[in-house]
């Protein structure tokens, strides 16, 4: 009994499945086409998106590391100026010159007259 009854719904599972797999298979060259160009094209529209964010991210990482460096090289500068100044008490001419050369473009300089006063 057992036996009948699993085949007879085997049997009925599978005369229902049939139509709908016939359904899938109608579906013409043509629409299978389109369909395969629009999801193309909206996989290329989607990967477009993502590969903009990630070089923008590239370039505010690498903008980022650059101004770690220029950080880095000007602390190091006003870390060897005061060295300087405690040593001699001041900074002659040239030693002034010479670190205000290590500081990164626009990034400041070492005044002769001391910070910049506010009037």
């Amino acid at each position: 009994m057992r036996h009948s009854f699993t085949i007879s719904l085997i049997s009925i599972g599978l005369l229902f499945s049939f139509p709908v797999l016939a359904q899938e298979k109608i579906s013409s060259p043509a629409d299978r086409c389109s369909k395969a160009k629009s999801d193309h094209l909206a996989a290329e529209h989607e990967w477009s998106s993502i590969n903009a964010d990630v070089s923008f991210f590239r370039e505010e990482l690498e903008r980022f590391r650059n101004l770690r460096w220029e950080i880095k090289i000007t602390l190091s500068v006003l870390d060897d100026a005061l060295k300087m100044i405690k040593e001699k008490g001041s900074l002659t001419e040239a030693q002034r010159l010479t670190l205000n050369s290590r500081i990164p473009n626009n990034k400041g300089i070492i005044n002769p007259d001391g910070p910049p006063q506010c009037r």
